[in-house]
């Protein structure tokens, strides 16, 4: 049974390869070549693709008419890939004539494998250019912004709620959307391996809140130990907001950890 079933794809393996033999055979001889050694080559290759496919029709007993029927599309090749080429063109434009910048963008980078090098080479305008490399760059952190960024001092740095830099800075710019946002919101969390301290980022009026939070003991819930407000439109990157976390976190435990370390020489005495 087993070898029933291996035979019966062998032979459907045999008709596919049957078939992509005789379009390579077809595209090798419509292929034109002025060289006499190019020319000897080509048809070389064409032999021996015709060799191989004549040894598959023998070996699983494919008959000349089962052939004509795999090959008949082959027949028109150049008539379908001109069409297929046709349609891709019309795509094409049709895309550039209906779709603003951005969708464009998003269009080639999600549906066709854009490279973002290769997407900003499509835009002639320069403002445009300038426009699609920002809007790149927004994109990415959208990507990056899920992804933890490990610090030199032992903690984690991650957007949380679906935030990013950008998004941030485009909230701190038009106080109004501080009005949709809940009080409290985190945008961005800073923690140890531990997670027994954290610092949030969340809204504060029209700046920018850090929370710094210790894991109590003894009820072995978070608490608020410090809070410290700064202006978002002095920061212009992820890598200085970080860097501004970080600075703050750094100041909140050297703080917290002498209040420990005060308490614990009380007790002791």
């Amino acid at each position: 049974m087993e070898k029933d079933i291996k035979e019966q794809i062998n032979i459907i393996n045999a008709k596919e390869d049957i078939k992509k033999l005789d379009l390579l055979y077809r595209k090798i001889l419509d292929t034109d070549f002025s060289n006499e050694k190019s020319i000897s080559l080509k048809e070389d290759i064409a032999s021996q693709i015709d060799r191989k496919i004549v040894e598959l029709m023998k070996e699983y007993h494919i008959s000349n008419e089962e052939y004509s029927e795999l090959i008949f599309e082959n027949r028109d090749y150049k008539k379908i890939e001109k069409r297929t080429q046709q349609m891709a063109e019309d795509r094409y434009n049709m895309i550039w004539e209906n779709c603003s910048s951005k969708e464009i963008v998003d269009i080639l980078r999600n549906s066709y494998s854009y490279t973002d090098e290769e997407i900003i080479e499509e835009f002639v305008d320069e403002e445009v250019r300038e426009e699609i490399e920002n809007y790149l760059l927004e994109l990415t952190e959208r990507e990056e912004a899920p992804k933890n960024v490990m610090l030199d001092n032992g903690y984690t740095f991650v957007f949380e709620n679906g935030y990013y830099f950008s998004k941030m800075k485009e909230i701190c710019e038009y106080s109004q959307d501080f009005a949709r946002i809940p009080n409290g919101k985190e945008f961005a969390i800073i923690t140890n391996a531990e997670v027994t301290k954290e610092a949030f980022l969340v809204k504060c009026d029209h700046n920018i809140e850090i929370v710094f939070n210790f894991l109590n003991q003894n009820s072995n819930e978070m608490e608020t130990y410090k809070t410290n407000v700064f202006n978002m439109n002095k920061i212009n990157s992820k890598e200085e907001l970080i860097e501004k976390m970080k600075e703050n976190l750094e100041k909140f435990e050297k703080e917290y950890n002498k209040l420990e370390q005060d308490e614990e020489n009380m007790e002791v005495e």
